[in-house]
């Protein structure tokens, strides 16, 4: 922001202290002269009219400058023949001189008589010269404000034309909440991956960071949490901001469809209700005793939950213990749940209820094994492109099992296998080890994590491709993928199951989402839960996308 200067304008320099008989007398000439042709007003400047203006000016301030500057002042003035008409004061010419005009007077209020003008003059140009330059860059002639010092100091006219402005009263047309709209119109066209209710729930918890911050988030969109909650898996609604396309009501020419009641033929075919003949398979409830098994485990492991938080009453207390669980992330959290046999749509949608431990949710199932194709697989060849110090032997036994492993969380692109290949590749030093070096210890007593026993820390240390740590997550991740983890912790250090635990996880956090839109640095945080070693995983990635043509 620039500032016009308020130097006091008897802090001017003098040069000289003392004078001499002939500086008073060639002053007295001067003030002769100027007081002889004051009766002769000319429209045109000469050097003499010049040193009469700069002497009434500094008459009129107390302030006489040294001979010397005056002097200079002569010589910089043009002669009288090579004068030319200056913008006269009415302000009718260029709109832009006008501004400049109007912003000095609007940051400068005092300035109401020509003799402020030349004043202000003065400050900025420091010399009769540079003044009358200064006022001239403003549309202003010196010697007409000098020769009308006291008179008013003209004002733009070109200003009057701003109240155009008013004009802007057409915007109130934006009152129509069109503004929440647009907000989420900017964040549909950033993200076009978003197609679901569930899509946006992730994308406002990396924004927000929590769920309240995720439900700030889009209620600033103009959406509602619990609605997006509760139909997770329906499309993601557009912006009703476009009712400008209302025209469409034409379409209501579609009730002409209702021709198609000729289909009540298809009634022919509820002949298929005789399927329910097929309500054989309803037996299949039969076999929902199995069920009951994993339900009894998941109570018991939420009684334990329970005791060791007495501060869980209601339905908000489990969800913030269920964010702190799972890290901060809504995905985590309500996996979190789920592996207790808690449903986090009942308790969003029940948030202040008394906590209800009976509402029991059916076990997660871990994926089907699928068979790996070209698009979800690597080579060993390609596996030790990628990690330049990995064995043949040891690139031939890993990629069968990382080939199944990104089939079942459909890590079916380059850019997500890159993104997969490279975390991995970190985590694990290269490959070099299926288990965290450390002895665990100091995970101990990390209730966190699921530690309540004593033991616990070294017995749940980190294991697998992506480290799997703590008794909770070996539980979560055994029951997706049903392997008996918590109490055969061993288990997760296998080549299969350390590539399967780290496809799990990959797809409990939805990391696909970033990976497409090679956001590499977010991939790294859901991993790791901040950016360490990121040098190092992009280097590994730079080199697998180079492989694998992403």
């Amino acid at each position: 922001m620039s500032s016009i200067s308020s130097s006091n304008p008897n802090n001017r320099t003098r040069n000289t202290t003392t004078s001499n008989t002939s500086n008073t007398s060639n002053t007295s000439a001067a003030s002769t002269t100027s007081t002889s042709s004051a009766s002769n007003t000319t429209s045109t400047a000469n050097p003499e009219a010049l040193v009469r203006a700069h002497e009434n000016f500094d008459n009129a301030t107390n302030a006489a400058p040294p001979r010397d500057s005056i002097n200079r002042d002569i010589a910089g003035a043009p002669p009288a023949s090579t004068t030319t008409t200056t913008r006269s004061a009415d302000f009718t010419g260029d709109t832009s001189v006008n501004s400049k005009l109007a912003d000095v007077l609007a940051k400068n209020p005092g300035l109401k008589t020509n003799q402020d003008m030349i004043n202000h003059a003065y400050k900025q140009g420091g010399s009769y010269n540079g003044a009358a330059n200064y006022v001239k860059s403003l549309g202003l002639d010196m010697n007409k404000l000098v020769a009308n010092r006291n008179a008013a100091l003209p004002r733009p006219a070109a200003q009057p034309t701003q109240p155009t402005q008013p004009t802007q009263p057409t915007q109130p047309a934006q009152p129509t909440q069109p503004a929440i709209n647009s907000k989420l119109a900017d964040v549909l066209t950033q993200n076009p991956d978003l197609k679901t209710n569930q899509d946006m729930i992730n994308h406002a918890y990396q924004q927000g960071g929590s769920y309240n911050g995720a439900a700030n988030y889009v209620k600033g969109l103009g959406l509602d949490m619990n609605k997006l909650v509760t139909n997770r898996n329906a499309a993601l609604p557009r912006p009703a901001a476009q009712p400008t396309q209302p025209t469409e009501p034409t379409q209501p020419t579609e009730p002409t469809q209702p021709t198609q009641p000729t289909q009540p033929t298809d009634p022919t075919t509820p002949a298929q209700p005789t399927d329910p003949t097929t309500p054989a398979q309803p037996t299949d409830p039969t076999t929902p005793a199995q069920p009951t098994d994993p339900a009894q485990q998941q109570n018991a492991a939420l009684a334990e939950v329970l005791r060791n938080n007495p501060n869980i009453r209601t339905n908000q207390d489990f969800i913030n213990h269920a964010y702190e669980a799972g890290g901060g992330n809504f995905q985590s959290a309500t996996e979190y749940a789920a592996n207790l046999g808690v449903s986090m749509d009942s308790l969003v949608a029940n948030r202040n209820a008394a906590f209800d431990p009976t509402g029991a949710v059916a076990p997660v199932t871990g994926p089907n094994p699928t068979t790996p194709n070209s698009a979800t697989s690597i080579t060993p060849q390609q596996l030790r492109q990628i990690v330049p110090t990995m064995s043949q032997a040891r690139a031939e036994a890993l990629a069968p099992h990382l080939s199944r492993a990104m089939a079942e969380a459909n890590i079916n692109t380059p850019q997500r296998k890159a993104a997969f290949i490279a975390q991995l590749a970190h985590e694990s030093d290269a490959f070099r080890t299926n288990e965290e070096y450390a002895s665990g210890a100091a995970y101990e007593g990390r209730t966190d994590l699921g530690n309540t026993q004593p033991g616990d820390g070294r017995r749940y240390k980190g294991r697998g491709f992506i480290q799997l740590t703590g008794r909770s997550n070996y539980r979560a991740a055994g029951r997706a993928l049903g392997l008996d983890l918590e109490n055969n912790p061993q288990l997760a250090a296998t080549n299969e199951n350390a590539a399967r635990i780290a496809a799990w996880y990959w797809n409990s956090r939805n990391i696909n989402g970033p990976a497409d839109r090679g956001d590499f640095t977010q991939v790294t945080r859901l991993i790791n839960g901040g950016t360490n070693g990121l040098a190092d995983r992009q280097n590994y990635y730079n080199r697998a996308r180079r492989i694998f043509g992403a």
